[in-house]
């Protein structure tokens, strides 16, 4: 007898405030279309990751089932048997349906699907992460959260799970599991924050401009910082194939003098590359949304200013293929050099409020290689000409968990 996690379900109301940026439901695959029967699989002759199906943009493969000890590719069949808000469900008999949600305008920051579970194991992945495998549960890992409510049935349990993040792929299945009514919601601008590489510049931009910076970490003022000369331009790239959701969000990395000195701070954050503990120091940049001068540009109006602090943690050591406006290589991550806070920037008394407060950014150090471009930028701080020279960076959108003041 299998031992039932009963949990309460749990509602949550989002109201649309002026000048928000409003969450806008997206499409569902729920297999209604489907003639009762229709075997997927093993059975059907398909191969683990044939597209057997496409709804609403999203892509529906069959993949592998792995259990303990090893695995198997068995079937998945239409069903009309379990659910009453939808006629069709999948029935999942050791295989794993995978769902792509690549060719959707906006990349979904949450998909919610149902599902009826009456016994044997289940798989998970997201994003391509290793399949988990086990008792579908609750859990967090890669930028992403999840949670699974349930309620008993007869034989088992039916529930639903919510992943919550920028999800481009999910596989899910099991040994006797249905699913039934994916859906995905995204914010209304459409896709999540971007990975960004960059490059160090060289230009003649050297001034101070007083604003006052507010993040996360400062509870009681904001803070009064110089800002100076440029040194590094940042552009959306693309990390081992994944899509670009802003080809025009740029961002000016500015150098910054505080005044008031910040506490050493240790921080469990989590990403594509798992979660660490970093060392966060003191604030060294001020990251500007900027537009690239070029035609067909525009100004990224829903790009946060960034805070960035010194950081230090263990290297990555691993070599990723990143593709960007400029060119396409290969490069390896080493350790983390910046971690950076959406902040509010005031001035000459206009205030650029935080958009988006669960985005931050943690950039690793790339292996450095030279680049030679002349562009044109257009910032908050007026127009500039910067020689591209060098990569140094990758920008990690990146989860912050905790937090612990050194003094």
């Amino acid at each position: 007898m299998r031992v039932l996690r009963i949990a309460a379900l749990a509602f949550l109301a989002i109201a649309a405030l002026p000048g928000a940026n409003e969450i806008q439901a997206q499409p569902c695959v729920k297999f209604d279309g489907l003639t009762a029967g229709t075997v997927w699989g093993s059975s059907a002759g398909d191969s683990p990751g044939d597209q057997v199906h496409v709804e609403n943009g999203i892509r529906v493969t069959v993949h592998g089932f792995a259990w303990t000890t090893g695995g198997t590719f068995g079937d998945a069949t239409v069903d009309t048997s379990w659910f009453t808000s939808s006629p069709n469900s999948v029935n999942t008999n050791n295989i794993n349906l995978g769902f792509d949600f690549t060719g959707l305008a906006s990349v979904p920051t949450q998909v919610a699907v149902k599902f009826r579970d009456l016994g044997g194991f289940e798989n998970l992945s997201l994003n391509g992460s290793p399949l988990s495998v086990g008792e579908l549960a609750s859990g967090s890992g890669g930028g992403l959260s999840w949670t699974v409510a349930d309620f008993p049935v007869a034989g088992g349990r039916a529930g639903k799970l919510t992943v919550n993040g920028n999800l481009h792929t999910l596989v899910v299945g099991g040994q006797e599991f249905w699913l039934d009514t994916l859906c995905v919601t995204a914010k209304g601008g459409g896709g999540g924050l971007d990975h960004f590489k960059v490059y160090q510049v060289e230009g003649d931009v050297t001034f101070e401009k007083p604003v006052d910076l507010r993040d996360q970490w400062d509870r009681e003022e904001p803070d009064k910082v110089l800002v100076n000369h440029i040194t590094h331009f940042a552009n959306p790239v693309s990390k081992r194939g994944e899509p670009i959701h802003h080809e025009n969000a740029h961002l000016t990395f500015y150098r910054i003098a505080q005044e008031k000195p910040e506490p050493n701070r240790i921080v469990t954050v989590d990403n594509q590359f798992g979660r660490q503990q970093i060392k966060v120091g003191a604030p060294i940049f001020l990251l500007v949304p900027t537009e690239k001068r070029e035609k067909g540009s525009s100004f990224p109006k829903h790009l946060d200013h960034f805070k960035c602090y010194e950081a230090k943690g263990k290297a990555v050591e691993e070599k990723v293929r990143l593709r960007d406006q400029f060119v396409e290589d290969h490069a390896a991550l080493g350790v983390p050099r910046l971690f950076c806070l959406p902040v509010e920037k005031t001035h000459e008394k206009k205030v650029f409020e935080i958009q988006h407060p669960d985005d931050h950014l943690l950039f690793y150090v790339l292996e450095p290689e030279g680049f030679e471009k002349v562009i044109e930028t257009y910032d908050q701080f007026g127009d500039h000409k910067l020689q591209v020279i060098q990569r140094e960076l990758l920008g990690v959108p990146t989860k912050k968990l905790f937090t612990e003041n050194q003094g």
